[in-house]
């Protein structure tokens, strides 16, 4: 490919991100790779640059491994959470992206026993999740304290056959 266009990609994220992606792969003219905090320096970013991308690419590293947790039988606890409270880190004092009232909401969850939490979303709409497999109730009391509203979520298998049949 002589008039190819090489490109990297640190990450892409939902329907815009995917469709991206998909017409990249797709183009005979694109060469697509990944690109690696290493990588970075090859380019002439300043610091702000270079910090955003580095946490961009730490948050990345995250996700991958907060998968893998997920994809055992028994996952630790301890460690997803632990997960959780870097990438928030990162997206609270390198990207910016936090709230007050969710690093509050954050705070209160974490001291009432949440394995770790973080804000979801881009940030500007102040949503956030807690992971408290073991006392969903107290988290969420801790954070309606604060003022946030809370909600508690369960995990499931997925869809399932609803059995019952309802005759109209």
């Amino acid at each position: 490919m002589s008039d190819a266009i090489n490109i990297s990609i640190l990450g892409a994220s939902g329907f815009v991100g995917a469709e991206l992606i998909k017409l990249c792969l797709n183009h005979p003219k694109i060469n697509i790779s990944s690109i690696s905090e290493p990588l970075l320096k090859r380019f002439n970013l300043d610091k702000r640059e270079e910090e955003l991308m580095i946490g961009t690419i730490r948050n990345r590293d995250i996700l991958r491994e907060a998968k893998n947790e997920l994809k055992k039988e028994k996952i630790d606890r301890s460690y997803f959470g632990e997960l959780l409270n870097e990438h928030q880190i990162i997206l609270n004092k390198i990207l910016k992206i936090s709230t007050p009232k969710i690093d509050l909401m954050l705070r209160s969850a974490l001291q009432a026993g949440a394995y770790g939490g973080k804000i979801n979303g881009s940030g500007g709409g102040g949503c956030m999740i807690a992971y408290c497999p073991d006392n969903p109730t107290e988290i969420k009391h801790s954070i309606e304290k604060v003022g946030g509203k809370a909600h508690i979520v369960n995990m499931v298998t997925g869809t399932q056959e609803n059995k019952e049949v309802i005759n109209l």
